[in-house]
């Protein structure tokens, strides 16, 4: 009798050892597949409007050099970055959002996050350090006379949406943000989608062990982001730095049909703002909404946006 509860003891071990070592791994692999990689688009969109951008590097207070393309326009309104997702864009990608906000009046920046596009880096490092990337921008802007007093708005997509929160955060100088389909904080959009990964989907039709995962998951991946970015990832999340912008405006955005950056992380974000935060889902549209932004068809959310800028422009100091 001892022996077999001896041998169950020794089974059950190995059995829950074995469970940690597979949460920690899954939780690893998704990381890395998603951080250990350069993406350079450099798209056609560049041949397109080459006429109109220039291009310009800068330093990073951590020394990486990025890049920026510009759309001049003479006495702007204002000035708008706009930043990217992660993974399948660069700022190339997101060029018609630059002759977009130019076309309105606006001095317009298109941002390559590091190991994107232009800029060096060789890892996504999911809106931690990229706010240096933009800090770095911005500086370049104040240091240039002609932008003396010209205020700035950040416009992000996916990642870039959580970049834009995180860096205005940061900096006082960003007067307003508009962030599309942001994730409230890595750990939770990793989790979604470890949710989905094929070695432990099959366990998730039980109810008590997609619990009992998830659970578990959540400390596996802050842990590792915490040892590859040096961060605390509860505290520099988009949930947790929303509230630092307070009272200046945002204006979160989301699709109501988008299945890879859910809803409720839009939802959580905008529980955790200030009175100043405006919540928009657009219903019928998946994720990033809308990239066709000069479309005929899209005046809607040009119109929707613009407004919101400009409705704004007149109340910030």
């Amino acid at each position: 009798m001892v022996k077999l509860l001896k041998k169950i003891l020794i089974l059950t071990l190995i059995l829950i050892i074995g469970f940690f070592v597979l949460i920690f791994w899954e939780s690893n692999r998704l990381v890395s597949s998603y951080a250990n990689q350069r993406v350079e688009i450099k798209g056609a969109l560049i041949k397109k409007y080459q006429s109109e951008i220039e291009r310009f590097e800068m330093k990073t207070i951590d020394g990486l050099k990025v890049s920026t393309w510009r759309f001049h326009t003479p006495k702007p309104k204002a000035i708008v970055i706009v930043l990217h997702d992660l993974q399948k864009m660069d700022a190339s990608s997101i060029l018609d959002y630059g002759k977009f906000f130019k076309s309105a009046g606006y001095e317009a920046f298109c941002l390559d996050l590091r190991a994107h596009g232009f800029s060096k880096g060789k890892k996504i490092c999911f809106g931690y350090e990229e706010t240096k990337d933009v800090r770095a921008l911005i500086d370049w802007i104040n240091q240039r006379p002609e932008y003396r007093g010209k205020k700035i708005i950040l416009y992000g997509l996916g990642m870039g949406g959580a970049v834009a929160i995180n860096t205005a955060a940061e900096l006082d100088e960003v007067k307003i943000v508009v962030s599309v389909n942001a994730f409230e904080s890595i750990e939770h959009q990793l989790m979604d989608q470890c949710n989905k990964g094929k070695y432990i989907k099959s366990f998730l039709k039980v109810k008590f062990f997609k619990k009992v995962i998830n659970y578990f998951y959540k400390p596996s991946v802050q842990f590792i982001l915490a040892l590859n970015y040096h961060v605390n990832p509860r505290k520099s999340s988009p949930r947790n730095n929303i509230l630092k912008l307070s009272p200046r405006p945002v204006l979160i955005i989301h699709g109501e049909q988008e299945r890879e950056i859910l809803i409720r992380h839009a939802q959580i974000i905008k529980n955790n703002a200030s009175e100043g935060t405006e919540l928009w889902i657009v219903k019928g549209k998946q994720h990033l909404v809308e990239l066709e932004i000069l479309s005929p068809q899209n005046e809607w959310y040009q119109s929707h946006i613009l407004d919101f800028i400009e409705h704004n422009l007149k109340l910030v100091d």
